[in-house]
């Protein structure tokens, strides 16, 4: 399945438009996804060393049979998008761009994947490092909830 498919059917859920205050049409989430995409790609590197961009990061496949895997941009952004839209209830979060609005919660939710729960350095091994979609969700979600304040 492709990464807006995927998107789509998660923002189509009940209440999830209204928490983030953005239209459920598919250009919209397009935008939301390549917002997304843009600070996922920094995960990766591109061929001339330098962080990825991606163009089209809706157009990524996500791993097939439910897998899940760090080194998929598509598992990445659907994931980071999934999370960061079910758990928002800021319907201006995706207008306010910087640190105090949507670009903020999507880093610290990279963060949070990649380093746990601790606030200050984190710890590596306390990341998310499941091998299912849902897996992976579930782990990511309860480290967010249990996280500490800064």
């Amino acid at each position: 399945m492709d990464v807006l498919s995927h998107a789509m059917t998660v923002y189509q859920k009940d209440g999830i438009q209204q928490y983030n205050g953005v239209p459920c049409e598919q250009s919209q989430v397009c935008s939301m996804l390549r917002k997304v995409g843009a600070h996922v790609a920094n995960l990766f590197k591109s061929s001339a060393g330098g962080p990825a961009v991606f163009k089209s990061p809706e157009s990524f496949e996500l791993s097939p049979d439910g897998a899940f895997a760090r080194e998929n941009p598509g598992d990445m952004i659907a994931l980071i998008f999934e999370v960061v839209v079910e758990g928002n209830r800021n319907p201006r979060l995706w207008y306010e761009n910087g640190d105090g609005g949507i670009d903020g919660e999507i880093n610290t939710t990279i963060r949070k994947f990649l380093v746990g729960p601790a606030t200050i350095a984190g710890n590596p091994a306390e990341g998310v490092f499941e091998k299912t979609y849902k897996n992976a969700k579930q782990k990511l979600v309860t480290i967010l909830e249990t996280r500490l304040p800064f």
